[in-house]
């Protein structure tokens, strides 16, 4: 297994968090670790610096009125999710894009339209067969089931892709791309990211004049960001190349540390073997991404949802614990600290879903809830609500 991180390219080749973006032949095996086991899993975990994480054995339990059921199959199945600050889109069964709200700039709904404030609109896209797909402010990507890139929007910076127009108003396939198998696009940066068959990893956007390979194997997820972007690999290690702060440098997370990762803006957070969550600069507003690593105390962790400014993670017995941020009730609860607390209101969550400044999770009977400020819940003008509402699609 060879890295190909190239430490110097990252303040223009970084893209973006994972969570959004997850093949819908395997969304659950992409993102979570199994949330059904009943077990006591102690761990060893050797950090970056050396240092060794000892915790104590933990038993993960299923919830009190019985274990976590796959969600339904079909059509009207939610895959993922992604929302900005002007939409919210859901990936669905049926292989179709729907999604509500402004979509302010250049084709981000990939209509034909640009959108302009107050003119609110449900839409499907127009494009089929997605396997996996990300949005952001200034774009959007899909793959589809032949392993093809198909992207849309503001090109300006390069984000859609170097080499195709500075706009794109519908789909338009990305040259050079075969074998995708998940796209990720940062949350506020025109950057992007697809991890291919074989596990190579290209990226391009912002300051990249062309793509650029990151890791040429191996690679069996994804987690970037603004500044520091993450590879997976099948032994559950990670390795993250990090721009900020300078000089550039390299994040090494130990084999069995990273069955899930996840990267928020100032954050890259891990679920280890363990079911225990560890971070890197994660205490808010900490923004030196080498800081840590931190025991977040999050124990039977089985997915990870990263927004801007901040994290929560699905558990065992269905509840969701978050943490960061607050400032738009994406922590699920009116609060102002900034610690891991569990989210009330919801129960038997089988997978957390990222949000820019609101988060969602999936129920194992197949429906979507939501909190924070977003559009997934109504055709309004935003939605605002610091508790778990349910979404009807």
């Amino acid at each position: 297994m060879v890295l190909g991180f190239l430490l110097a390219c990252l303040s223009g080749c970084a893209a973006t968090v994972t969570g959004a973006g997850v093949d819908a032949s395997s969304a659950d095996a992409a993102t979570a670790v199994d949330a059904t086991a009943d077990a006591a899993l102690p761990t060893d975990l050797s950090s970056l610096d050396g240092s060794t994480v000892d915790r104590a054995p933990v038993r993960c339990l299923a919830p009190a009125d019985g274990p976590l059921r796959t969600p339904p199959a079909g059509p009207d199945a939610v895959i993922d999710v992604a929302e900005d600050t002007t939409f919210g889109c859901v990936l669905r069964g049926d292989g179709r894009i729907r999604c509500r709200g402004q979509g302010l700039l250049r084709g981000v709904f990939a209509d034909g339209a640009n959108g302009s404030a107050g003119m609110l609109r449900s839409v499907t896209l127009p494009i089929d067969d997605v396997r996996s797909f990300d949005m952001s402010l200034h774009l959007g990507c899909a793959v589809r089931g032949d392993g093809t890139l198909w992207c849309w929007g503001d090109n300006t910076s390069g984000g859609v892709h170097p080499e195709l127009p500075r706009e794109m108003l519908t789909p338009t396939r990305v040259p050079g791309i075969v074998g995708a198998r998940r796209v990720s696009i940062a949350l506020s940066l025109p950057r992007t990211c697809v991890l291919l068959n074989g596990g190579g990893v290209v990226c391009w956007g912002g300051a990249a004049a062309t793509p650029v390979a990151l890791v040429d194997r191996g690679a069996t997820d994804i987690a970037v960001a603004n500044s520091h972007q993450c590879a997976r690999f099948d032994d559950a290690s990670a390795r993250c190349a990090v721009a900020l702060p300078s000089p550039a440098s390299e994040l090494a997370i130990p084999a069995g540390g990273a069955e899930t990762i996840a990267a928020s803006t100032f954050a890259v957070c891990a679920i280890d073997r363990s079911r225990a969550v560890t971070c890197w600069g994660a205490r808010y507003p900490i923004t030196d991404i080498t800081a840590g690593p931190f025991d977040e105390g999050v124990r039977c962790a089985t997915s990870l949802a990263p927004g801007f400014f901040h994290l929560c993670a699905s558990t065992t017995d269905g509840a969701v614990t978050c943490w960061g941020s607050n400032s738009f009730g994406q922590l699920g609860s009116p609060r102002t600290d900034t610690a891991p607390r569990p989210v009330p209101g919801i129960d038997r969550v089988v997978r957390v879903l990222r949000g820019m400044v609101s988060t969602c999770a999936l129920r194992d009977d197949g429906s979507l809830w939501c909190w924070g400020d977003g559009y997934l819940a109504s055709d309004r003008s935003s939605q605002s609500n610091t508790l778990p509402h349910p979404i009807d699609w």
